[in-house]
């Protein structure tokens, strides 16, 4: 963007406004309530500081602040998703020959939040060299009141050069 470095986002991931109680007090625990219905889905204000340094991008600063003026509608990349903002404000902070601190507050008439999906347990499961989520497409979670049935036998089987030994999982018995 311009040439400009970011160095810190202000309110890019604040929650969207809510209407009537937006926690609960368990008492032990307060729980954000984050119903659909109870936010509102509107347009936003967002922040960024960045330094703009002409020895890194060779770029005239005057210039750049002209055409930061004339700039309407655009993308603004950012780590999680693109935003089609527009420039509100734009101050320097700070200002050097070589260099400018500066900051911009963009306005996003139309926010979209893409949902972002946990990643599953098991991801690092395989059998065979295959894994159950990447080549199967398979993956699973555990319930902490799920029981699950106690094995009743376990034994390892390890294969070195070329002989099978077996051994049950258990202390040996040492006789005196």
């Amino acid at each position: 963007m311009w040439g400009f470095k970011v160095i810190e986002w202000f309110g890019l991931w604040d929650m969207p406004s809510r209407k009537g109680e937006i926690t609960y007090d368990w008492g032990d625990e307060i729980q954000p309530l984050v119903d659909d219905e109870d936010i509102i889905w509107n347009s936003r204000k967002f922040k960024l500081k960045a330094l703009f340094d002409k020895r890194i991008n060779g770029n005239d600063f005057e210039q750049i602040k002209k055409q930061i003026e004339k700039a309407g509608k655009f993308v603004l990349p950012n780590p999680f998703k693109d935003c089609m903002v527009q420039i509100n404000s734009f101050k320097v902070l700070k200002e050097n020959s070589v260099c400018a601190v500066c900051e911009f507050e963009f306005y996003e008439k139309e926010v979209t939040f893409e949902a972002v999906l946990p990643m599953p347990s098991g991801m690092g499961s395989t059998i065979d060299g295959y894994s159950l989520y990447k080549d199967l497409g398979i993956y699973f979670t555990f319930d902490k009141d799920q029981e699950l049935a106690e094995l009743k036998d376990l034994r390892n089987t390890v294969f070195k050069k070329g002989t099978a030994k077996s051994q049950y999982r258990e202390l040996p018995e040492i006789t005196l």
